[in-house]
């Protein structure tokens, strides 16, 4: 077996880069005897690597009347730099007889299943790793590069077709798989897609101690680190916006490419003494001396600098996007993606704890031991090469047995336990601008649910949009002409609106007590997020006994995760009561909350839901530890949390039903 190994990037990227991530599996394959060579633009002649730049230019020019729809110079550029790969991976695998050909990229593949059919001696079988989350046509879009819906879609059936035409596929985790299959409208997963993790890199282990000295570094100041290129998507701008609020922390951030931008925000936010930027082709000395490792990345399909922080024993903070919680699984903190306060009040609470950062390098470092070595998964890929199947490997587990044996399980679940808070009253007062989201299965769920909250944050200035799911059309008592439901509850939805002053409503009209989580209503949820740009999230709770709030709450929180958890979101109750983690005061307005639910005349003839309502909010008002106090409850889903949360709330959800 011969293995030649494909990517687009130069040499300089074995820094950071694919040559790194790659660099253990190269090296248990030569352990074992197996020929293996690493091809890159380094090995293209100096006119080949420059036609991408100059075909780019020729386009440039006469297009330049044209003012085409699409950014059609730069696609080319990019195309014609991975086709040039491909040609020269077919030429070699032919000239030096390889038997498979590993490309890391999928035009790079396209490009040599082009080559190959018409390079003489080329037989290799081929295949793809895919290292973005989802697929490459996309990854194009989230640079900023503009292409058209015509060249979008032509693209992605391109994309799909070079991948169904490979020997095999290989993604980092399994989520980012599954965006892959999405972006690519498949409805399941091909069965010679497989996720390999990377393997474990190696890095240099020092003391904190030693460590700081090398570097000069003050043993009692308190350092942040943040690793990756300089790009737009790494959010580092988010970092320097969070290290202006916490006084006496430096931030260095190790990453190629244009600094200046990012060092005129520090100036501008008065912390450009304390932000440094540098280049080391030693992470673990910088990993090993610093307080707290934070990646702030909008998308990453795995996060090669994450596990090496982790493997560092680095207290860990992530951003929960694309696959990043597959690999950190409970090693690292997950916080939302683009949300400064949470990022900053999140740095601060470790910061100021040394006994949690003690706690989160412990277990960094049992998730990085728990990492399968790199001859496993060689083996893996060696398997996928000769029969296209791999044999999975044990899940690592976040905290092995061993760290735990000397703790009894009442024990470990009575730390947990300590303290026990009330729920939290949540402010709603001076909400100016704050652009609020609310999902309804059935006219009267949002009144019921939260109506108290949105009129208070009406009141308080914020802007509420709310979705009708389903009209409602089979909730009539009995006697009442079926025909008429549906229009009859609409009306009554929009007078309960106008009474909680809301006038901003979408209807989706799926059909009621048949709401399904499909591609139809996935599309209509992602448009509503591009289109409103909500900041806060009110939707149904999946505990609820009725089978279109569960799946109306689970079809957002998909979405909500996909589009990388940039909203604040909450679970209200209607059937089932929630564990809930904040109250909202409705007190003073519960009357207007009455007015409302008395326009919904249908169902309050079928079920007398002001009584069971105002009992909900009566125990809810406990909270408030005032007599007569009237609440609504709800449980905030986290990033950090949500997976766990709502997993925990769908097993409580089956044994009610079995």
């Amino acid at each position: 077996m011969k293995i030649l190994t494909v990517t687009r990037e130069w040499a300089t990227d074995k820094r950071y880069g694919l040559g790194k991530s790659l660099a253990p599996l190269v090296q248990s394959f030569s352990d074992q005897g197996i020929a293996h060579r690493y091809l890159c633009q380094e090995d293209l002649g100096h006119t080949a690597s420059r036609l991408p730049q100059s075909v780019k230019k020729f386009i440039d020019k006469i297009m330049r009347p044209f003012k085409p729809s699409s950014d059609l110079s730069t696609l080319a550029a990019i195309i014609l730099e991975r086709i040039n790969m491909g040609r020269l991976a077919a030429k070699v695998a032919a000239q030096e007889q390889y038997t498979h050909v590993h490309c890391h990229d999928p035009i790079i593949g396209a490009g040599f299943r082009f080559f190959a059919r018409i390079t003489p001696k080329c037989r290799a079988r081929w295949g793809v790793t895919q290292h973005g989350f989802g697929c490459y046509t996309q990854a194009i879009i989230d640079e900023n590069i503009h292409i058209s819906p015509l060249v979008n879609h032509w693209m992605r059936r391109w994309e799909a077709r070079t991948l169904h035409a490979a020997n095999w596929l290989i993604s980092p985790t399994q989520a980012s798989l599954q965006q892959l299959a999405r972006d690519l409208s498949l409805g399941q997963l091909p069965a010679h897609w497989h996720a390999i993790v990377h393997p474990k890199p190696s890095i240099t282990h020092w003391t904190s101690q030693n460590a700081r000295r090398e570097l000069g570094w003050s043993e009692t100041e308190q350092v942040v680190l943040a690793v990756g290129r300089l790009i737009p998507l790494k959010r580092f701008d988010l970092m320097i916006e969070a290290i202006a609020k916490i006084p006496n922390v430096r931030l260095v951030i190790l990453g190629e490419g244009p600094q200046q931008a990012l060092l005129d925000l520090a100036e501008q936010r008065g912390c450009g003494e304390r932000v440094s930027i540098a280049l080391t082709d030693d992470i673990g000395l910088y990993l090993h001396a610093c307080d707290i490792y934070v990646s702030t990345s909008q998308t990453e399909s795995f996060g090669m600098a994450n596990l090496e922080a982790m493997i560092a024993a680095t207290p860990t903070i992530c951003t929960a996007v694309g696959g990043v919680p597959d690999v950190v699984a409970g090693g690292a903190q997950l916080i939302a993606v683009d949300n400064v306060a949470v990022l900053t009040e999140t740095l601060q609470s470790l910061l100021q704890h040394p006994g949690q950062q003690l706690l989160w390098s412990a277990k960094a470092l049992a998730r990085a031991n728990a990492w399968p070595d790199s001859t496993a998964l060689a083996q893996q890929h060696l398997e996928l090469y000769q029969t296209g199947e791999i044999n999975a490997l044990p899940a690592p587990q976040t905290l092995p047995p061993t760290l735990l044996s000397d703790v009894s399980p009442a024990h470990r679940w009575a730390e947990q336990l300590q303290p026990c808070p009330l729920p939290k009253v949540l402010p709603i007062d001076n909400q100016e601008g704050l652009k609020v989201l609310v999902f309804a299965p059935h006219p009267d769920d949002e009144t019921l649910g939260c109506g108290g909250t949105l009129a208070r944050l009406k009141q308080a200035g914020a802007q509420i949009r709310v979705v009708l799911v389903s009209l409602g059309e089979k909730g009539y008592p009995q006697g009442f002409d079926p025909s008429k439901a549906g229009a009859t509850r609409q009306q009554e939805f929009l007078q309960a609106m106008s009474v909680l002053g809301i006038d901003d409503v979408t209807f989706y009209h799926q059909p009621d007590a048949q709401i399904t989580h499909s591609p139809a209503l996935v599309e209509h949820l992602i448009e509503e997020f591009e289109d409103y740009q909500p900041q806060w999230l009110y939707l149904p709770s999946p505990l609820d006994c009725h089978r279109d709030h569960a799946t109306v709450s689970l079809s957002i929180l998909s979405v909500w995760e996909r589009l990388g958890y940039r909203q604040r979101t909450w679970l209200y109750e209607v059937w089932t009561p929630l564990p809930v983690t904040h109250v909202v005061d409705i007190t003073q307005i519960n009357a207007l909350k009455k007015e409302a639910l008395l326009h919904y005349v249908l169902p309050l003839q079928c079920l007398d839901y002001l009584h069971h309502m105002h009992g909900l909010n009566s125990y809810r008002g406990l909270a408030l530890g005032q007599d007569q106090a009237i609440a609504e409850g709800f449980t905030e889903v986290e990033a950090s949390n949500w997976q766990s949360l709502i997993a925990s709330l769908l097993d409580l959800r089956n044994r009610q039903e079995h």
